[in-house]
């Protein structure tokens, strides 16, 4: 939500699947934003211009249950973990959310670290990062 408008747009989801590892086309972009359900003018019908936060988390647990090997999780990981210590630290999403253009801020961050941290250590392994892509656990 680079503008604040409280909506995700088509080039902010682009960009977060591209982050995430996913190329999309744009018959796949229209498919995960509308499912079919937008007016004549390929708009969602609620015309807001884009998708909420929870359809975003919806739609990338929809897209992380479609992944067919843990090859692409494992790559989606390394994206984020860009200083290579082997998990996914506070840093890291800064750093993320900055390359989208993301204004997150710091307690939001800490939140979805917490969130994705099933052992509690203040860094998100790899098998944390697929069991919230995998199961959605972010949106608990």
């Amino acid at each position: 939500d680079t503008d604040g408008t409280g909506f995700i747009s088509v080039s902010d989801f682009k960009i977060a699947l591209k982050a995430l590892g996913f190329e999309p086309d744009k018959q796949e972009i229209r498919r995960l934003l509308w499912g079919g359900d937008a007016n004549a003018e390929g708009a969602p019908r609620d015309r807001s211009g884009g998708i909420t936060f929870n359809e975003f988390q919806n739609i990338m647990s929809e897209k992380m249950n479609q992944v067919d090997t843990d090859t692409d999780l494992e790559r989606a990981f390394e994206l984020f973990d860009d200083d290579e210590t082997g998990s996914i630290s506070l840093r890291n999403l800064r750093r993320i959310a900055r390359q989208l253009g993301e204004n997150i801020s710091e307690d939001e961050l800490q939140e979805m670290l917490d969130v994705a941290d099933r052992r509690g250590v203040g860094e998100v392994s790899l098998e944390d990062f697929k069991h919230v892509m995998k199961k959605g656990a972010w949106a608990k």
